[in-house]
């Protein structure tokens, strides 16, 4: 059984669609990242809208923060961001998609149009600015690939394997123990 789920939250108040959609992109690609879906859930397709907002900049952050703010993390959000899938609604941007490549990489990128929004003389970009983005051969394959079923990623582990902080994706730790605490 194949499951797909689109990340994207909306929010009321001024400057939504300049500026929050972006945050709540980021907050909500990293909650997953945090409560650990993307290794849980390994056959569940999570596709996170505009590039997952500021999450490319945030990821070496979140990867040095875990080891103190939040232990029980199963696997870095680095790793965990790859088990993801990003749209490139980036607005005509090359280097938010650059970077989006470089750190989730050109494989977990999915054509975005955010169609209504961008259309008319836009929509065309949404697609041609990939190929100042991208090599060719990758900006061919995002391009194509959002027309085709998602494959699992390839590294996707077993949900028991552990973590490098020591728990697995069911909470058990690597001495047995769990991420509850009494």
């Amino acid at each position: 059984m194949r499951t797909d789920v689109h990340a994207h939250l909306w929010s009321e108040g001024y400057l939504d669609r300049m500026a929050s959609y972006g945050r709540e992109d980021t907050i909500a690609a990293m909650q997953l990242i945090l409560a650990g879906y993307p290794s849980r859930y390994p056959r569940l397709r999570i596709v996170n809208s505009h590039l997952g907002g500021a999450l490319p900049m945030l990821l070496p952050r979140a990867d040095e923060h875990c080891r103190w703010e939040a232990p029980d993390v199963v696997e870095p959000p680095t790793v965990a961001a790859r088990r993801m899938w990003y749209d490139t609604v980036a607005h005509g941007r090359s280097p938010a998609v650059r970077l989006a490549a470089e750190s989730y990489g050109a494989d977990r990128l999915l054509l975005g149009t955010d169609f209504p929004y961008q259309s008319g003389d836009q929509l065309p970009r949404a697609v041609d600015f990939l190929h100042a983005a991208l090599a060719l051969e990758e900006a061919q394959a995002v391009a194509s690939r959002a027309t085709k079923p998602l494959p699992r990623h390839p590294d996707t582990p077993t949900p028991r394997q552990p973590g490098p902080y020591g728990r697995n994706a069911s909470g058990v730790g690597a001495d047995g123990g769990s991420n509850t605490s009494t």
